[in-house]
């Protein structure tokens, strides 16, 4: 049951971390000499690769690992697109993770509940 709360309360500390501002994407019309770069969403995806969904946290982890390179050589467009998709693949992979953590705890309270019924009404199956 432990694990359970750790996963929710990691849940809710990446969803909050996923809506922080991203300053020094928006404005590309501005000089790129500043230390300000593209958010890699490099530990947001490790996190939900780990603890949400496989398939889409290594995706958001191939392109959080291009931002901080194409940042480097200056291609400062792809980095953004990188950054945005992983982003994307990052946010897919912990809402599917979530929605199934949610069908779990929906089917073990069933078989749960059906068990409790069956046995209370002396079913034998």
């Amino acid at each position: 049951m432990f694990w359970v709360l750790f996963l929710v309360i990691s849940k809710i500390w990446l969803l909050v971390s996923l809506n922080q501002p991203n300053h020094g994407t928006t404005n590309l019309s501005t000089t790129h000499q500043s230390s300000d770069s593209a958010q890699n969403w490099l530990v947001e995806s490790i996190l939900v690769t780990l603890f949400c969904c496989l398939p889409f946290g290594i995706a958001g982890i191939v392109f959080a690992a291009q931002v901080s390179s194409k940042w480097a050589s200056g291609d400062y467009a792809g980095a953004l697109q990188a950054s945005k998709d992983a982003a994307r693949w990052t946010k897919i992979g912990f809402f599917v993770g979530l929605g199934l953590i949610v069908l779990y705890i929906i089917a073990i309270f069933g078989f749960g509940f059906t068990a409790f019924w069956a046995r209370r009404n002396n079913y034998n199956y």
